[in-house]
């Protein structure tokens, strides 16, 4: 087997950096160090702190190896990817799509209700 973040560097991906969310735990394959607890991007094989280092678990191989699976199949059955806020980091399409236009209620003609003013 190799190893799923280094199948990923090989991809060259953005993570981080300004402008960018910091990794969260179970979110496009970033995974939970078990030793400190901090948030690890999917391309990284070890913890990020210093004082850590530890390698990453079973858990954390399986979220990214399944990141891995998803942007491979998503690459393989569709001719562009989509991505978040321009970031060109592609994710797996939504689960469920949105009720249409024209299965929505029809819009009344009652105004909506203001919401109060707002104290400083």
């Amino acid at each position: 087997d190799s190893d799923p973040s280094e199948e990923l560097r090989k991809l060259n991906l953005p993570d981080g950096g300004p402008g960018r969310s910091a990794p969260r735990a179970g979110v496009d394959g970033c995974w939970r160090c078990g030793c400190c607890g901090s948030a690890n991007y999917p391309r990284r094989s070890t913890c990020f702190r210093s004082a850590c280092g530890s390698s990453r678990d079973a858990r954390g191989t399986a979220l990214v190896q399944a990141y891995l699976d998803r942007l491979q199949s998503s690459s393989d059955s569709a001719p562009a990817s989509k991505t978040t806020e321009g970031r060109g980091h592609p994710r797996a399409a939504p689960a469920a799509a949105a009720p249409s236009a024209s299965a929505a209620p029809a819009a009344s003609s009652a105004p909506a209700p203001s919401a109060p003013p707002r104290r400083l």
